[in-house]
């Protein structure tokens, strides 16, 4: 467990497209834990082929969580409900900015 890392010889690409997600993922796992023990969600995760709840946030930069939010809407959803992982007034205003592009 990290507060953070120090990517030695990443570049910018590779911080914003794999380590950052990553990390973050690795915090969502802690948040999102307790619906792994759920029978309704367990049959949710089954049916999308995922055995874990971390495997559906959706994570990373704006263009990839734009796409990904699209696809919820293309599939079907008539609304979003965006719940922030983390809560830095930072992460916050990127995700203000998402949300305010749909």
């Amino acid at each position: 467990m990290a507060d953070g890392t120090r990517p030695a010889r990443a570049g910018p690409r590779t911080i914003e497209g794999f380590i950052a997600p990553t990390i973050t993922r690795a915090s969502a796992a802690t948040s999102l834990a307790l619906y792994d023990s759920i029978p309704l969600y367990q049959k949710v995760f089954a049916r999308k082929g995922v055995s874990s709840g971390v495997d559906l946030p959706v994570i990373g930069p704006a263009e990839t969580v734009t796409r990904r939010l699209k696809s919820y809407l293309d599939a079907g959803a008539t609304d979003l409900a965006l719940v922030p992982l983390q809560t830095e007034p930072a992460d916050l205003r990127r995700l203000y900015e998402v949300a305010a592009a749909f």
